[in-house]
């Protein structure tokens, strides 16, 4: 069997005297192989690059590149200093166009004469076919006159009346040449450039009228009509020192001449001045047509947007396929309250890079969606069976949103700062931004919903157990996994519009290759942007969060000397094997005791403590092994219902943690088998050892050992370690020395204390 052929890739010609603008650096040819060229930057440092033919053939094809030939010859050398732009002619001014025009029907009309033999390269043939030759320029001139109009018709008239004369023959000699050697650019003139453009004003007189002028930019907005009283004032003040001083005196500026001085103040900056920075940016924003992106995650567009999932349902015959109490849980029951999408979308690929499902729409389930953006989906995507990747992952550039009260919150606005990521928010009453993202809400309404009763997700509504009929259950873990397959493996690669018919996966991927993406945050910088924001009081065996402890040798050094031990937390669900604590200053990583736990979900702790609580008595303490174990059969359990609860935007707020750990949690620990960090040596800062209330204990330490042997009750005194304990012993702490606590809340605080 053949392979088959290569898709074919043009290859750009470039001559070595030519410039290559892309993304506006300017390059210089240096050489060509069978993968692509090598150009050099033409600014800084001259470096060499490498683009393949691929890469240009698309960019030339996006209109990115901008090919100026032989603008490295010395004839193009010669070029920059005759001509005056080489932008193109339709970007010229209109006066300049038009004296462009005219000029080159005098030339065609010159050439043409000269090409039927009746006019020769001579001041006397021309002369003698000077009527000829206006009568072809106005041939050629006849569109322009025909189509040209306005308000000063009149003045207008005259001026074309008057550039229909033939020029004089040298005059017209020089624009044949210019013509034949750099067509339309060898006419352009520089007629704006000529004149005297300097003041007529001295310095004399332009130091008070400058002056004067400046304070036009103040806060309290003066008219012009006081700023050229106080030039008029001024001057008079000026002249009556120089009339005493026998010196002529200043002519005073006229109002015209304030006038215009006032005009060249720059306008941002008078602004600023007598508006204030933040009028001044609204007034000066710029308006486009269009958004001009080329990086993937460049510009993440995020909305909100409401579902109507009991109208939907209901139109295609799903609601009856689902039962009673999931209907409660989905909001099918006749209430007012609705499912909300917060989505966010890759602009420059239009894929759907942050998905989340929620019954309170706010800053929470915003900041969710953007936490998504930096996730690798792919855990989710393998979990219901996608056949896509749903790797699209990475730090954002630029959020754009909307003015909804969600997006403007502080907490939002500051977790997209601490991305390190500029926000935009969409003008008012501006379609643009929520239009994009109502489109894709529309097609899935449109494209999704009626597969699920199709045979296209036949596997995923038939799951689960039948009934009589033969007739599925639909929960809600049917429809994310819906939802998910649908993104992933349809939306994704279903050729879109907006990308010229490329899908969003085909799209996302070749920009990546070009361009690459920005790497999401670290671990650390996540927990502390979207970790849950807690306070805890650091114990001797560390802190407590969610049944688990933390602990480290810098925590308890730190514990040891501070007087008010109560510490700002970031608990991150996504990973609950350590913790960001905020002592002595700065923010640190302290882990958790129990081995394990990194890369663990909180959902996943969650569920395994609930099977250990289910199958032992409440209050007895699991082992580490028996913890580890049950945490790994919940995460091989059920990856999709896994996929579910990442999907579906979930409260992990403070006050949740604290219910769990009132409830479900309370008096369940873990992490007390392994070691807690040596205790460092009680002293002054300069090590000389201090003797403490437990140094007075420490000689019963052996009777308290055979004590802890034979299981000492829980409230039993602790010991405390030995000030010359040999090393590497373990120090008899709570952790070992007693049962776990029983925690209990004190009155008007969520912080657990130790008993």
């Amino acid at each position: 069997m053949n392979a088959p052929a290569p898709a074919f890739v043009p290859r750009l010609a470039f001559a070595r005297d030519d410039e290559i603008v892309i993304d506006r650096i300017p390059f210089r040819p240096v050489s060509r192989n069978t993968e692509g060229w090598i150009l050099t930057r033409m600014s800084g440092e001259q470096i060499a690059e490498c683009f393949t033919h691929a890469q240009l053939s698309r960019l030339a094809a996006e209109g990115a590149i901008v090919h100026n030939r032989g603008k490295y010859s010395p004839e193009g050398a010669l070029g920059v200093l005759s001509a005056t732009t080489l932008d193109p002619i339709s970007a010229l001014q209109r006066d300049v166009q038009d004296r462009v025009r005219v000029r080159a029907a005098f030339c065609e009309a010159f050439l043409e004469l000269e090409r039927e033999g009746a006019v020769q390269r001579t001041y006397g043939s021309i002369e003698a076919k000077v009527r000829k030759i206006e009568e072809k320029a106005k041939a050629f001139l006849q569109d322009h006159v025909c189509t040209r109009n306005g308000p000063t018709k009149r003045r207008a008239h005259k001026k074309k009346e008057a550039g229909y004369h033939a020029p004089h023959p040298r005059t017209l000699f020089r624009w044949v040449g210019n013509y034949e050697r750099e067509g339309l650019s060898g006419l352009v003139d520089r007629w704006e450039r000529s004149g005297n453009h300097t003041s007529k004003f001295s310095a004399e007189v332009m130091g008070p009228l400058m002056e004067e002028v400046r304070r036009f930019a103040s806060p309290q907005c003066p008219t012009k009509k006081v700023i050229f009283q106080n030039v008029r004032n001024r001057f008079r003040v000026e002249n009556q020192k120089r009339e005493a001083e026998g010196l002529a005196p200043l002519p005073v500026p006229s109002r015209e001449a304030v006038r215009r001085a006032i005009g060249k103040l720059d306008p941002f900056h008078l602004d600023i001045a007598r508006l204030g920075l933040e009028a001044a940016r609204r007034r000066h924003r710029p308006v486009k047509t269009g958004v001009e992106v080329t990086r993937p995650l460049e510009r993440v567009e995020i909305d909100e947007y409401e579902i109507d999932l009991f109208t939907l349902l209901s139109s295609i015959g799903l609601l009856d396929l689902i039962d009673d109490e999931d209907r409660m849980r989905m909001g099918l029951d006749g209430s007012t309250q609705r499912w909300w999408v917060s989505a966010a979308l890759c602009a420059a690929s239009r894929c759907i890079v942050g998905l989340r499902l929620t019954r309170a729409p706010g800053s929470a389930s915003s900041i969710e969606t953007l936490h998504m953006c930096t996730l690798d989906k792919g855990q989710w995507a393998d979990g219901v069976g996608a056949l896509s990747p749903w790797h699209m992952a990475g730090t954002p550039e630029e959020v754009v949103t909307d003015t909804g009260p969600a997006f403007k919150a502080f907490a939002f606005r500051q977790a997209v700062a601490d991305l390190r990521a500029g926000h935009s928010l969409a003008i008012a009453g501006e379609p643009h931004l929520r239009g994009r993202i109502e489109r894709v809400f529309h097609t899935m309404a449109f494209d999704l919903l009626p597969r699920l009763s199709g045979r296209s997700f036949s596997n995923v509504v038939m799951r689960g157990d039948y009934d009589s009929e033969g007739q599925a259950a639909l929960t809600l873990d049917d429809l994310v996994v819906a939802l998910v397959r649908w993104v992933v493996d349809i939306y994704h690669n279903s050729p879109h519009e907006g990308l010229e018919g490329s899908t969003p996966l085909e799209r996302w991927t070749e920009l990546v290759e070009t361009y690459g993406v920005l790497p999401p945050p670290d671990l650390r910088r996540r927990r502390l942007v979207f970790g849950t924001r807690l306070e805890r009081t650091v114990g001797r065996k560390g802190i407590r969060v969610f049944g688990i402890w933390y602990q480290s040798e810098e925590l308890q050094r730190w514990r040891m000397h501070a007087h008010d031990k109560r510490v700002k937390v970031r608990w991150y669900r996504e990973d609950i094997g350590a913790i960001e604590v905020e002592f002595g200053g700065e923010w640190r990583a302290v882990p958790s005791l129990l081995p394990g736990l990194d890369g663990v979900h909180a959902n996943v702790w969650l569920a395994a403590a609930r099977r250990l609580r289910a199958a032992k008595k409440a209050g007895q303490k699991a082992s580490d092994e028996i913890v580890l174990k049950a945490i790994r059969d919940i995460e091989a359990l059920d990856a999709t219902a896994r996929a579910r609860v990442n999907l579906v935007a979930e409260d992990w707020s403070a006050a949740r943690l604290e219910r769990e750990e009132n409830n479900l949690l309370v008096g369940f620990d873990v992490g007390g088998e392994t070691t807690a960090a040596p205790q460092a040596p009680s002293g002054d800062d300069l090590g000389i050892p201090l003797e403490t209330a437990a140094d007075k204990t420490a000689g019963a330490s052996a009777g308290a050992d055979a004590r802890e042997k034979a299981g000492a009750p829980a409230g039993a005194p602790e010991g405390a370690p030995a000030p010359h304990a040999p090393e590497g012993a373990p120090a008899p702490d709570a952790a070992e020395a007693t049962p776990p606590h029983r925690a209990k809340r004190q009155p008007g605080s969520g912080f657990r204390m130790e008993d």
